[in-house]
């Protein structure tokens, strides 16, 4: 595959699915829009120049990449090629190990040497709510948008009243509104991924809580929620939001 040269100008997004952040331009394009990349220190759109030696900071899932632009091209070709196309910081490198060995250590039930995790420390875990109420089973917390209320006002305030977390939004997962979701009538819930402080308590709706792994089948959850965790768990691997559905 042939490089373009330094005076060809290269979108960033384009240079990021040639790079193989992304699977497709659209996926990258969506993410610097959505502040998840930055160039040298800045806030970016996607339509700006890459030039060699730019400092590239990319959040995708629960990683952070921290990357020097070594070469410029907008063909996309194999894993390898891909890799020349940058160079990850010393730093960058050790934090994300460290990060992904605490997610591991995590999942395998073990405590990590520095004590009880944080609040951070606990990524990728979900929290349940066992319904008090019919329909019953687990379910993901949740409420209803306030008129005059942005979604993402009401999803930081439904977690505040419904498990006592504050919540710092990450991004949107995805917008259910299948007809047939909710047996007691047509409901659209808008799914936010975000990172929580604080210890998890149940409402007065909710028998009783949990802290479960993105994978666990050991809570039968009602309404669509399987289908989100099915969606969470993509974007744990890959970055991507839920897909389209018609």
């Amino acid at each position: 595959m042939n490089k373009a040269s330094d005076s060809v100008k290269i979108r960033l997004d384009k240079w990021l699915w040639a790079a193989r952040f992304f699977k497709t331009r659209s996926l990258a394009s969506a993410a610097v829009n959505g502040g998840k990349v930055h160039v040298n220190d800045q806030r970016v759109k996607a339509s700006r120049s890459v030039n060699l030696g730019d400092s590239v900071r990319v959040h995708r899932g629960f990683d952070t990449y921290d990357i020097i632009v070594q070469g410029l091209t907008d063909k996309r070709g194999s894993a390898t090629i891909a890799q020349t196309l940058y160079s990850e910081t010393p730093e960058s490198v050790a934090k994300r190990e460290e990060a992904t060995a605490m997610r591991k250590a995590q999942n395998a039930g073990m405590r990590p040497s520095e004590g009880r995790p944080s609040g951070r420390n606990r990524r990728g875990k979900v929290v349940l709510i066992e319904r008090r109420y019919e329909p019953l089973g687990w379910a993901l917390p949740g409420g209803f948008v306030d008129v005059g209320e942005r979604l993402e006002s009401a999803a930081v305030r439904e977690a505040k009243e419904e498990i006592s977390l504050e919540v710092e939004l990450v991004c949107l997962l995805g917008c259910y509104s299948d007809p047939e979701r909710d047996a007691r009538g047509h409901t659209v819930s808008a799914v936010f991924i975000g990172d929580a402080q604080g210890k998890p308590v149940a409402a007065d709706d909710a028998k009783t809580i949990a802290l479960v792994e993105p994978d666990d089948q050991s809570h039968p959850l009602a309404f669509d929620h399987g289908l989100i965790m099915k969606d969470y768990r993509r974007w744990l691997e890959t970055g991507e939001v839920a897909p389209l559905r018609f």
